[in-house]
């Protein structure tokens, strides 16, 4: 580890830093290609598909929520909404748990 001077407020800045803690210049870029050659590229685990999955089978597990507390409405006794709400939660907690093992499967 070394410092090294900021290219825009010239101050000292590690060069295992990601940016400068004065003026938030990114370091690591302008680190890394100087030494190496090649620019510092950010891989991301996570499939954007996978996040849009996990998105739907939480709005599945909200609507099932939403359907139970709407349908109780203080009648004492559970109608067809409140299955309808319990089957729609299971099926967004299930959808979730197998997205969630996917994205487990899938990272390195």
């Amino acid at each position: 580890m070394s410092l090294i001077a900021c290219p825009e407020c010239k101050q000292s800045v590690s060069t295992n830093a990601a940016s400068c803690p004065h003026c938030g210049c990114p370091i690591a870029q302008r680190v890394n290609v100087a030494e190496v050659g090649t620019s510092v590229t950010t891989t991301e685990l996570t499939a954007k598909k996978l996040k849009g999955k996990l998105l739907i089978a939480l709005s599945i597990m909200a609507v099932g929520m939403v359907s139970c507390i709407a349908s109780s409405g203080g009648s004492g006794e559970p109608g067809a909404g409140f299955a309808l709400g319990t089957l729609a939660f299971i099926v967004g907690f299930g959808y979730w748990i197998v997205t969630r093992f996917r994205i487990w499967w899938h990272h390195k």
